[in-house]
């Protein structure tokens, strides 16, 4: 166990679910150059896109369809 007065590593300071996915091979390049540019780890990047593609996919859920109806109606 650690001891309480150690500081805690940032990813033990979050609710966080370890999940397990295959990529192709392209992909994973791809987010490796990114997360390069961006200083930050691939699996920070990772999070940030799943995290904005969920706020898009709800945002488009909400959003009224071209003849007006909500999608799912």
């Amino acid at each position: 166990m650690a001891n309480e007065n150690e500081p805690r590593a940032a990813w033990e300071e979050r609710d966080l679910v370890r999940r397990t996915i295959m990529l192709p091979a392209e992909v994973e390049r791809e987010l490796a150059e990114i997360a390069v540019l961006q200083q930050t780890s691939t699996g920070e990047l990772i999070r940030e896109l799943i995290v904005s593609g969920l706020a898009r996919l709800a945002e488009s859920a909400d959003s009224p369809t071209p003849d007006g109806a909500t999608p799912g109606e």
